[in-house]
């Protein structure tokens, strides 16, 4: 029979030494497991704010190409017929003209190109309320997101990128004044759509998804809230709504020339 022989002054750990050192161990493991929580949620914050920077800045380039070459005619027309930069001009929608060089015509009819931008309510049909406001709600709170959309010579409109929660377009006329074209403004008159000098498109885009542990700050106001209210303070504008408020919104503001326009006289 075998004995186990022990050093002298040999013993094991007490409960209270194991005790101490699973909490110590445990302190480590959640405060290791802190560190890449934070680091996940850090990364996953900067990758849906890079997309969400990418699609606004994908959107402003298109929509800037375009009102570029609004009123565009190296064609001319023989009865001096003036072509249009703009079709519409509203704060949630615009409409753009100007010949295509892709048409091998002379006749400016048969080679007139119009664009529409708008903030479509359902992607699938383009249907828009024109308020520039997701779901064209008249409170300002955001609850719905939505597709800013392009339409091509009456053509389905098409989304150009997602989760667009506003979108605002401000026209600044030869005259000197700048406007939306919305209340208390009157519509734009077609005077007015001869007269476009430039405009101050301002984009609101949301995440895909939600960011723990995030909360949206005031929104800054646009350039149209702050032509309509000088004093307009940031979360006195576009306000997303509590369901929304723990996804990443970013606003970009671009003011776009009308190249072609400039140097026309004045149209009346």
């Amino acid at each position: 029979m075998r004995r186990k022989i022990f050093a002298p002054g040999a013993r094991g750990f007490t409960l209270v030494e194991l005790m101490i050192a699973g909490a110590i161990a445990a302190a480590i493991s959640g405060g290791a497991f802190a560190i890449y929580n934070a680091q996940q949620i850090s990364y996953l914050r900067e990758e849906q704010f890079t997309e969400a920077q990418q699609n606004i800045r994908a959107a402003m380039y298109f929509m800037e190409k375009d009102v570029r070459m609004a009123g565009y005619d190296p064609y001319g027309d023989p009865n001096g017929k003036i072509l249009p930069g703009f079709i519409q001009a509203k704060i949630g929608s615009i409409g753009i003209s100007h010949a295509n060089d892709n048409a091998l015509a002379t006749a400016q009819s048969a080679a007139t190109q119009t664009i529409i931008y708008a903030l479509a309510d359902d992607p699938a049909t383009g249907g828009y309320t024109g308020t520039g406001i997701a779901g064209g709600r008249p409170q300002n709170a955001l609850t719905k997101t939505t597709s800013l959309t392009q339409s091509t010579n009456g053509g389905p409109a098409q989304p150009i990128i997602d989760n667009v929660e506003a979108v605002e377009f401000l026209y600044h006329l030869r005259n000197g004044k700048s406007t939306t074209f919305t209340s208390p403004d009157p519509a734009a008159t077609s005077e007015d759509l001869l007269n476009v000098l430039s405009v101050e498109v301002t984009l609101l885009v949301r995440s895909r998804n939600i960011i723990k542990g995030y909360t949206s700050p005031p929104l800054p106001c646009t350039p149209g809230q702050l032509l309509a209210n000088p004093t307009c303070q940031p979360g006195a504008g576009w306000v997303p709504a509590p369901d929304f408020s723990h996804y990443l919104h970013y606003m970009l503001t671009a003011n776009m020339q009308c190249r072609n326009l400039v140097f026309r006289e004045k149209v009346q």
